[in-house]
């Protein structure tokens, strides 16, 4: 990533800040769980020995009844390095999840269930290296976006905590199974968490840092490591009308990192999108 293109997304960023800051605020910010929103997901990684891959995720989030949230979303990404430009369709999810607040609006709880669909699996083998490197981008999390010729089930569950009114801490975890679509393809498992502390200001503007594990048999790697650690620093803006999202995810362990050796993940990461109500 150059320093102008970097430039370029945090006027990007500034601007969408602006725009939400002129909308009217509500009283208290949403927690991320509890949103019924839209918007589009995006990482970029540009490294000398892999190229570029550009994921992007459009997604939902929608309340149906109280409590209870349909999800959705899709998944795609360029590649592009001195060989070929390449392109893969993932395996797009969807699912139900239930969050709960409760203690007076600190605590919420939640739990839900999500399938995704073999998508990946119509490539050919170019558009399976897109997605290892798309599941790179992001330290292998999410991984289950990319995985070719297996059905992914995924069980989710955790909280966020909004102790004071500037401060938000959110811990979700997922478990996730493959199923084989094949029977060259043997069932696989995993299982990621990512722990987020967040500050917030009352026009919804803030930052915050993140800190993202997984540990599976289903990414592939070239030292077949099973377990990859990411770390996250943020700016955030959210007054419950506008959703704006700008970090650097940095590869925190080998072999995608540590982030600042040659060819390691550093990711620009960016969020857009609006809550639906």
């Amino acid at each position: 990533m150059s320093r102008r293109s970097a430039r370029h997304l945090g006027a990007l960023f500034v601007v969408l800040a602006m725009i939400g800051a002129a909308t009217p605020a509500r009283a208290a910010k949403t927690p991320v769980i509890r949103r019924s929103a839209v918007g589009v997901d995006f990482h970029w990684w540009s490294a000398e020995r892999t190229g570029s891959v550009f994921p992007i995720v459009p997604y939902f989030h929608y309340e149906i009844i109280p409590d209870v949230f349909v999800d959705g979303d899709l998944a795609m990404a360029p590649q592009v390095d001195e060989d070929a430009r390449r392109f893969v369709f993932g395996n797009p999810t969807g699912g139900l999840h239930y969050a709960s607040t409760t203690a007076g609006g600190a605590l919420t709880w939640f739990v839900g269930l999500r399938a995704a669909a073999p998508v990946a699996t119509a490539g050919d083998l170019d558009s399976d290296r897109a997605g290892d490197y798309a599941s790179a981008a992001s330290a292998h999390y999410d991984v289950y976006r990319w995985i070719p010729e297996m059905v992914p089930l995924l069980l989710t569950f955790g909280l966020e905590v909004n102790p004071v009114r500037a401060l938000w801490l959110r811990l979700p975890i997922t478990p996730m199974l493959y199923v084989p679509t094949t029977s060259r393809r043997e069932g696989k498992a995993g299982v990621e968490a990512r722990f987020e502390i967040e500050g917030i200001s009352s026009i919804g503007l803030g930052g915050g840092y993140a800190l993202q594990v997984i540990g599976s048999n289903a990414f592939r790697t070239r030292m077949e490591d099973r377990a990859q650690v990411a770390t996250e620093p943020y700016l955030v803006f959210d007054n419950d009308t506008v959703i704006s999202r700008l970090g650097i995810l940095i590869a925190a362990d080998p072999p995608l990192g540590l982030g600042f050796t040659e060819g390691g993940v550093v990711a620009l990461h960016l969020e857009i999108g609006g809550h639906l109500k």
